[in-house]
């Protein structure tokens, strides 16, 4: 009887998780800035979130991806 071999851990999930942690601090920093916070998912017009100076996008889904990401 053969062995089955382990999946190998996904390599780009560190930089999965450095992406997202860098994106969440962009909104932390933007929210202690003031600038009020804008949750959209992917068919929004992003367009008319950034035509204001005192909004700032967030996608909701990243999170979600990451925490699937972690659990794989």
């Amino acid at each position: 009887m053969t062995d089955i071999p382990k999946p190998n851990v996904i390599e780009t999930l560190h930089d999965l998780k450095q992406f997202n942690f860098l994106y969440y601090m962009g909104i932390l920093k933007a929210k202690e800035e003031g600038k009020k916070l804008v949750y959209m998912n992917a068919i929004s017009p992003l367009e008319i979130v950034h035509s204001f100076d005192n909004l700032v996008a967030a996608y909701p889904e990243n999170h979600a991806a990451a925490i699937q990401a972690k659990r794989m």
